[in-house]
Formats: C-alpha cells, sequence, structure tokens
C-alpha cells in the first residue's frame, strides 16, 4: 500500500471561512500587510498606500530571483505599519527603506519602487529619507 500525501485541503462537514486563503507549494498569503495598506489608504496617507503596495507587488513578481522573499514582505510591512502612525519613527523607515535596497539592488524594477516611496514618504514626513 503507496501513502499518499495531500498538498490541498479537505473539508469535511461544517463549513470553512476566510478573508483569504492560500494553498499549494511555497503559498502564501499577506493579508496583514494589505490590511494595512488598505488603512493607509482609507486615511491621509494614500500615496504612501500606492507606493507600498507597489513596492510589495514588485516584490512578489521577483520573488523567485530573491533569496529572502518572505523577509523583505514582512520588511514592506513594518514600513507599512511604521508609516501609519501619527508620528512615525523617521529613523525606523530609513533603516528600513535601507535594508530593502541592499538586499535588491540588482532588480531595478524594486530598486525604482524603492525610491518612488521614498520620495512619497519624504513629502509626506516633510523630511529625507534617501
Amino acid at each position: 500500500m503507496s501513502e499518499s500525501r495531500n498538498e490541498g485541503i479537505i473539508v469535511n462537514g461544517g463549513t470553512f471561512q476566510a478573508d483569504q486563503v492560500s494553498v499549494g507549494k511555497h503559498s502564501q498569503v499577506y493579508q496583514t500587510l494589505y490590511k494595512t495598506v488598505n488603512d493607509l489608504e482609507t486615511s491621509d496617507k494614500h500615496e504612501v498606500a500606492q507606493a507600498i503596495a507597489e513596492l510589495a507587488k514588485a516584490i512578489e513578481a521577483h520573488k523567485e530571483r530573491l533569496e529572502a522573499s518572505d523577509e523583505l514582505m514582512e520588511v514592506v510591512k513594518q514600513i507599512a505599519e511604521e508609516s501609519q502612525k501619527d508620528n512615525p519613527n523617521k529613523l525606523t523607515l530609513k533603516g528600513l527603506l535601507k535594508t530593502i535596497k541592499e538586499v535588491v539592488s540588482p532588480i531595478a524594477e524594486i530598486s525604482s519602487k524603492i525610491f518612488a516611496l521614498q520620495q512619497v514618504l519624504s513629502k509626506v514626513l516633510g523630511v529625507s529619507l534617501s
């Protein structure tokens, strides 16, 4: 008798309810990041939300080329959370942006999204983050 391995979802009886579901090898859900981006979108920081969403999409699009895409998405989430605060810590944001830049510098599309986010954050916060 051979042992079969299920890599899907089996629901037997009852109900299955979720805001987001990710199934399959290397599948992930970034719900927390996108909820924070959504919250920023409805505040006066909609430009920041858009720039963060674009950066996250670029990282997701190039995740095969990145050794640490999960960790990068966590850093993007931290940027989103810090940006959401009434008085974001500029040094924290600067450090987080620098961290991402160092990892993704060979990928022009992601680097351009980081630059765009830096510009938007600098405008919103009134301070240089480069």
